[in-house]
């Protein structure tokens, strides 16, 4: 996850993806939902900033219902917050 979150805040999106990826994987295999929420709020930002905005709100709702079934209500509101941004950007009002 250190990976994808470094090339993420260095604007290679590209990577940050293949990383996230891998990730995502080792947390599949594990059943760790904290940390497939982790990859699904991720890879949504990524879509949000590349202003592909159906994928986007396609992973940032997947990852509020992990966040949802672990009760991490911090996780869950800043879905929250960016589904909003997302279908602002939509101008779904």
């Amino acid at each position: 996850m250190r990976w994808g979150i470094f090339y993420f805040e260095t604007g290679d999106l590209q990577n940050s993806i293949n990383y996230f990826d891998k990730t995502y994987s080792i947390y599949n295999q594990r059943g760790n939902v904290r940390g497939k929420g982790l990859y699904y709020a991720n890879v949504g930002n990524i879509y949000m900033i590349t202003e592909d905005y159906s994928k986007a709100l396609e992973y940032q709702e997947r990852a509020l219902k992990n966040f949802e079934k672990i009760k991490d209500s911090v996780s869950m509101a800043s879905c929250m917050i960016n589904i909003s941004n997302i279908e602002t950007n939509l101008k779904n009002y």
